[in-house]
């Protein structure tokens, strides 16, 4: 059987509150523990890196699995920062609870004329004062409607156009940003970025799910168009 390398990494934690005092007591705590076939470590400030065994991995010690508590409290809290806030349903954008925020994609040129565009023109209106912010592609302007925000996310040029992934990104990371700083943290949307400018739905979710899916308490609701019968 091919020899393996048991590492078991900790970290220091002091006993002072972090103060750093010469005299002050520590502990460390077991973070992960590692199999690996090269006898090497790579070192990170405060982390320790051990070499414990080197021997085949059925003769895994007890100490190492006396750390499963310490590694599901990690395990959890990772989980818990990248976690999914993005879900789905079927039904009308426009009938969203009116404490969720709107968003949708537009060109820069914000002549609205085709899809799900021309309902946000007709409804809120105020071409007008979205021109007079003089965003540009990458960025998002903004109309208030009663409590709540109407997003529009410029992720292209020209009406005829098609936006990019890394457009439609920096979009929503500026929508993030005035959210954060206005207290919005509900927002209904359509399937943004895919229909008509042709962008994949799967990787769009992900993008939305990396950007709001940040513990800050974001709820985003995917409203998926259901064409009456």
């Amino acid at each position: 059987m091919r020899r393996r390398f048991v590492y078991v990494i900790t970290m220091e934690q002091d006993q002072d509150g972090g103060k750093g005092h010469s005299d002050a007591c520590s502990s460390r705590m077991v973070i992960a523990v590692i199999w690996s076939s090269r006898a090497s470590a790579q070192r990170w400030p405060k982390v320790k890196v051990e070499l414990r065994h080197q021997q085949t991995p059925d003769s895994l010690p007890t100490q190492i699995t006396q750390t499963k508590k310490a590694q599901a409290k990690i395990a959890t809290m990772s989980s818990s920062a990248s976690s999914e806030c993005v879900r789905e349903l079927d039904g009308d954008l426009f009938a969203a609870p009116k404490d969720h925020s709107l968003a949708h994609c537009v060109a820069s040129d914000l002549k609205m004329g085709a899809g799900i565009a021309v309902r946000f023109k007709q409804l809120f209106k105020g071409v007008e004062e979205l021109r007079a912010q003089n965003v540009g592609v990458g960025g998002v302007a903004v109309l208030k409607d009663g409590g709540r925000f109407v997003y529009y996310l410029i992720t292209k040029a020209g009406s005829y156009d098609k936006p990019t992934y890394g457009d439609l990104t920096r979009s929503l990371e500026a929508m993030r940003k005035h959210m954060l700083e206005n207290g919005a943290k509900k927002l209904a949307i359509p399937r943004i970025g895919c229909g008509i400018d042709g962008l994949e739905w799967p990787k769009v979710k992900g993008i939305l799910n990396t950007t709001f899916g940040t513990g800050d308490g974001f709820e985003v609701v995917v409203y998926n168009f259901v064409p009456k019968k």
